[in-house]
C-alpha cells in the first residue's frame, strides 16, 4: 500500500533443524505478483539453545530452545562484574529474557541443563 521502501521482519518461531528457506511474495495494486529469489538460512548447532538479536537494543534477548527439549534449562545472566543480574527457566519453544534497565556492556549468559552448562557473550546497547 506504498510507494516508498517498506522494512519487514520476521519470526519464525519453529524453524526446521539445520535449513530452513524464505522468499517474499509482492501483490501489487494491480493483482501482478512478483516472487523473490528463494533464501536460505542455515541453522548453526541446531538442538542447542539459540540466542539472539546479538548484540541487543531493543530489551527484548530471545531464546530458542529445540521442540524435543524435555528437561529443565536454565538461563543465567551475568554483568561484567560476575554478578547474577538475569535467571529464568526456560521451555522448548520461544522464551524472552528483559534485559530492560541493564547498563551498556558485554555480559555472559550461561545455559544450564542436564547436559552440561553452555556459555555465550551477549551484548547490551542503547
Amino acid at each position: 500500500t506504498s510507494t516508498e521502501v517498506q522494512d519487514y521482519a520476521f519470526l519464525d518461531k519453529k524453524p526446521l533443524p539445520i535449513v530452513n528457506y524464505y522468499r517474499l511474495r509482492q501483490i501489487d495494486f494491480d493483482g501482478n505478483e512478483e516472487l523473490s529469489k528463494v533464501v536460505s538460512v542455515h541453522l548453526q548447532n541446531a538442538g542447542t539453545v539459540r540466542v539472539f538479536p546479538n548484540p541487543v537494543s531493543n530489551g527484548e534477548l530471545h531464546l530458542i530452545l529445540p521442540e524435543n527439549s524435555e528437561e529443565e534449562t536454565i538461563v543465567h545472566l551475568f554483568n561484567p562484574a560476575g554478578q547474577l543480574v538475569r535467571s529464568m527457566t526456560v521451555s522448548s519453544g520461544n522464551n524472552t529474557l528483559n534485559v530492560n534497565g541493564l547498563a551498556a556492556g558485554i555480559y555472559t549468559l550461561q545455559v544450564r541443563s542436564g547436559q552440561g552448562s553452555s556459555f555465550e557473550k551477549i551484548v547490551v546497547e542503547h
